[in-house]
């Protein structure tokens, strides 16, 4: 009686029938699943890599991490992230990623707008922008404060601290270790 039954309510096609329809029902829970896999993937590389489009910076891909410990203990080349106010052309705030160049209890030191900490040269401040704007150097000869850095970017046109001095490192987002 069972096969007479499960014969009628599927026509003799049945196994066909059945086979498309899981078939089916995998396709689109693959699908679902590749998509919310490559969701995740994507918000997790958005969160963690990062890619300078500027030359502040010699390397242009960072990894960051959001460890707050890790922030707490930065030192001497450690690359940080933090928001900062960039004037013209920009005007606006905007995370940067920049290079630990003095840390705290290292001693900074500016002697016409050469810098040195704790006397190896960091390089120099300049007072106009490539725009053409004034721009005054940030001028310091001490140790520079605990919890605070003087953080710089490599290239020699790089809005940094020689231009807006030391950054709390309170104030700051993320550290960042260059990819390449």
């Amino acid at each position: 009686m069972e096969k007479t039954q499960s014969a009628s309510l599927f026509p003799s096609n049945s196994i066909d029938l059945k086979s498309r329809v899981s078939a089916f029902v995998h396709t689109r829970i693959g699908t679902v699943l590749c998509l919310l896999l490559s969701a995740g993937l994507a918000w997790f590389l958005t969160e963690h890599v990062l890619v300078t489009t500027t030359p502040s910076l010699s390397q242009r891909v960072f990894w960051r991490s959001y460890d707050q410990a890790g922030i707490a203990t930065v030192k001497r080349g450690d690359y940080v992230i933090f928001d900062q106010y960039l004037p013209e052309p920009r005007k606006e705030t905007r995370s940067v990623i920049k290079r630990v160049a003095c840390g705290p209890g290292d001693t900074l030191s500016v002697k016409d707008d050469y810098y040195y900490c704790n006397g190896q040269y960091l390089g120099m401040a300049k007072h106009k922008t490539i725009m053409g704007s004034t721009l005054t150097p940030f001028v310091y000869n001490g140790v520079v404060p605990k919890g605070s850095v003087f953080a710089l970017g490599d290239h020699k046109d790089s809005y940094d601290c020689r231009y807006y001095g030391f950054k709390d490192i309170s104030k700051l987002n993320a550290r960042a270790w260059a990819i390449f």
